[in-house]
């Protein structure tokens, strides 16, 4: 892969070990937050790594917020621990796992440990599943969707997920 030592400069990388306190980065505007959270089917899974990232972008003196959470586990013993710092910024938007709209404890998670605004729900399988289908909470599951951030006046932001068949 010729085309990735090209970018290696630029990368930075992030480890954390289970129960770490989390870390953060300035890089180039950018404010980011990472935190172990484990794996979807914990434990079972403890040996796959899983970051939690919160990056806040400011610029003229606003700011906007977007979490990701990557497959992260949807159980409240993971997020507690670290409520203090979640509460420290709110995330405008977060990419939660859609799996997190299945349970009141993960929308808790989203709505009141991690501080969040407003989730789009993702890696979300080709048939989407009917309790999805049927709620009100808002996903991706088309290749090449994209989502407004709002923010008053300031600046905008979009988020937009590539999907790659290979993946799915």
């Amino acid at each position: 892969m010729a085309e990735a030592k090209q970018i290696l400069p630029q990368v930075t990388g992030v480890e954390l070990a289970f129960n770490q306190a989390p870390k953060t980065l300035e890089i180039a505007g950018l404010v980011i937050d990472a935190v172990r959270i484990p794996h979807a089917g914990w434990p079972g899974r403890s040996q796959i790594d899983n970051l939690v990232f919160r990056v806040t972008l400011k610029n003229q003196g606003a700011s906007v917020t977007v979490m990701h959470m990557g497959d992260a586990d949807p159980d409240e013993e993971h997020y507690l621990p670290y409520k203090d710092h979640w509460q420290k910024r709110i995330s405008d938007k977060a990419l939660s796992p859609y799996w997190f709209y299945s349970s009141a404890e993960g929308r808790n998670i989203l709505a009141d440990i991690l501080n969040v605004k407003k989730s789009i729900g993702i890696h979300v399988p080709i048939e989407i599943p009917n309790h999805l289908k049927s709620s009100s909470e808002d996903y991706f599951s088309k290749p090449g969707e994209m989502r407004n951030i709002d923010k008053p006046h300031k600046h905008r932001m979009y988020i937009y997920i590539l999907f790659y068949p290979e993946f799915r």
